[in-house]
């Protein structure tokens, strides 16, 4: 999916706000399924707001804070590795 994805009509219309990505946006963005993005969400993992009881959304910013975070953790345990091997 591009990184136009990223971008909302609220966006648009309401310049200086930062987009609100929904579960569902999200669980495409990351390849996974809505249960395993919700999963993302109740843990702590992946910040959130909560609109209503049944309306949760992820600013654009924290999914890619948390992308970042995955990436540089991998980056870690392939390089403990390396190390361990020698």
């Amino acid at each position: 999916m591009s990184e136009s994805a990223f971008y909302t009509q609220a966006e648009d219309k309401s310049a200086g706000l930062e987009a609100l990505l929904t579960v569902k946006e999200v669980a495409s963005l990351l390849r996974l399924d809505r249960t395993s993005a919700y999963n993302l969400i109740t843990s702590g993992r992946l910040p959130h707001v909560r609109l209503s009881p049944k309306r949760i959304r992820v600013q654009r910013s924290a999914l890619l804070e948390y992308i970042e975070r995955c990436t540089r953790r991998g980056q870690e345990a392939e390089s403990s590795a390396d190390k361990a091997a020698v």
